[in-house]
């Protein structure tokens, strides 16, 4: 006979319990849902942020009209689109 405290498979986030049938807990299906509104939040955090202040960043450049509206408004947002 086996000692089952030797065997190891400690429990950890992941885990699920017994009785569930091979579902995961609720406990990890909140987690999961919080960890994903996080990334979500952090991941478009930024998206906001430049589009009211694309004047003041281009006098900060030194870019004119055309240059603010081709680098700013174009190239920069399409880099932040395509990450994320």
């Amino acid at each position: 006979m086996k000692d089952k405290s030797r065997q190891g498979g400690g429990r950890g986030a992941g885990d699920v319990d017994d009785d569930t049938r091979g579902r995961p807990t609720r406990r990890v299906k909140y987690y999961t849902v919080g960890l994903l509104t996080l990334t979500s939040m952090f991941l478009y955090a930024d998206q906001n942020l430049l589009s009211p202040n694309l004047s003041a960043v281009a006098e900060d450049f030194g870019f004119d009209e055309r240059e603010k509206d081709l680098k700013l408004g174009g190239w920069l947002q399409l880099a932040f689109f395509c990450v994320g």
